[in-house]
């Protein structure tokens, strides 16, 4: 299975984190990270890139359907287990990238390429157990899109 080019990828992720992503508001945090936290102790968020991009389906235009996979992940101190719950609320995206499909992707544009789909998929797990009483958080999900060929 071909995979999409790097600078399709780099595009991409610009687009979706900086366009999209970064803009959800996350409560009790200084904002969104892109790959990496800022520290091992503050709470905070990050977007990262799971993997390379296949294309599910190529076209005769150029133009192709592919899957871009990324995880969201929640850094935040361990009190109890009230608190611990709490930490995985703001991974539980589902609802708000359903709306985002549903309503026909009114918050995120891509150039050249249009979003089919953006989805959970996987609840949040535990990623690190706990460290200095600061757990890690992390879920999956998927972004499908159709990008425009030479010919369209």
């Amino acid at each position: 299975m071909a995979n999409v080019a790097l600078e399709d990828v780099r595009q991409i992720v610009e687009e979706l984190f900086m366009g999209y992503i970064s803009k959800i508001q996350i409560p009790n945090t200084k904002g969104w990270y892109l790959e990496y936290f800022p520290n091992s102790k503050e709470t905070a968020i990050c977007f990262k890139r799971m993997n390379d991009v296949p294309i599910l389906q190529q076209y005769i235009t150029g133009g192709y359907k592919a899957e871009f996979s990324f995880t969201v992940s929640m850094q935040a101190s361990v009190k109890d287990t009230r608190h611990n719950l709490d930490i995985t609320k703001p991974l539980n995206l589902a609802a708000t990238f359903a709306r985002e499909t549903r309503e026909g992707f009114p918050n995120l544009t891509l150039t050249d390429a249009k979003p089919i789909s953006l989805e959970m998929t996987s609840t949040p797990v535990d990623d690190t157990g706990e460290k200095e009483k600061t757990a890690t958080f992390v879920a999956a999900y998927k972004l499908v899109y159709e990008k425009k060929g030479a010919f369209e």
